[in-house]
Formats: structure tokens, C-alpha cells, sequence
């Protein structure tokens, strides 16, 4: 729970009562799963999707991260939101990420940006690579895209 606090600033809660999760206000938008053995965590990704849960997906954010979400609960949604709500061309579209769980967004902007810290796999989806998110790479990143257009 330390490591989710250092990395959130919140401090997670835990509740293992069963009347938690019947009562109507609770609802469940993601669980996100911690571990430092990446093998245990790729094993249960791995064993979910051979199971039949229709609806949701799991995905890694990062090592240590394995997310389960609803199939519609996805950035690529909120990116298509966006641009449908702000009439924009996928060309006129950037995003930043560094977890599997970027991939999708990814296909639906015109500038793929891979954190420095990101996989493998996301950088070979980038266009291009910044800095580390410890770093400003958002920030470096934005200011790299807006002076090789000037």
C-alpha cells in the first residue's frame, strides 16, 4: 500500500467486508492489480482472457500494474469523445503514453508520444519518444511538437 500511495499521494483503502460491494452506491470502474513479480501478474492476465468475462479487458499500465476494465472504458473512447465534441481531424490529435493500455489511444491520434519510461512495445507504436514522466516529459514533449512546426 506505500508503493500505491508514493505513486498516487492517496491512500488506498481496504475493505474486505461483502456488504462493501452489495450496496447500490459501490460500483466497480477498474481494478487494478500490484505486483512486483511481473510473471504472477502476466499469469493472471493470461488466465482471464482464456475465460469467458464478456465486456472487459486487461491490460498492463506498467510492470507492475495489470488493469481490468470494461471494453468501453478505454482512452481511445475518451480521445473519440473529444475529437467528436471539438470537430478535429486525427491529424490534428497528440497523445502521451507509456502502458499497454495506451495502444488503442494511440490509433486514433496522428501523434503517437511514447514516455521514455514506457515499454517496449508503446515506443514502437510512437512516433516519437520524450522524456521520462519524472522528468516533464509532457511538458518536453508539447514544447518539442510546437517549435519543429514553428
Amino acid at each position: 500500500m506505500d508503493f500505491q500511495k508514493k505513486i498516487t499521494n492517496i491512500t488506498p483503502i481496504e475493505d474486505f467486508q461483502a456488504e462493501t460491494l452489495d450496496a447500490p452506491e459501490f460500483k466497480i470502474y477498474k481494478i487494478m492489480l500490484l505486483s512486483f513479480i511481473p510473471e504472477k501478474l502476466l499469469a493472471i492476465k493470461n488466465l482471464l482472457n482464456q475465460q469467458e468475462f464478456p465486456g472487459i479487458i486487461c491490460q498492463f499500465s506498467d510492470n507492475q500494474h495489470l488493469e481490468i476494465t470494461s471494453l468501453n472504458a478505454t482512452k481511445k473512447n475518451g480521445i473519440a469523445f473529444i475529437q467528436s465534441e471539438e470537430n478535429l481531424q486525427k491529424h490534428q490529435l497528440a497523445a502521451f503514453g507509456d502502458g499497454e493500455n495506451d495502444l488503442n489511444m494511440f490509433e486514433c491520434v496522428g501523434m503517437p508520444i511514447a514516455m521514455q519510461n514506457a515499454t517496449t512495445i508503446v515506443k514502437q507504436h510512437a512516433k516519437f519518444t520524450t522524456k521520462t514522466n519524472n522528468d516533464n516529459g509532457i511538458a518536453y514533449g508539447i514544447s518539442h511538437l510546437v517549435n519543429s512546426r514553428i
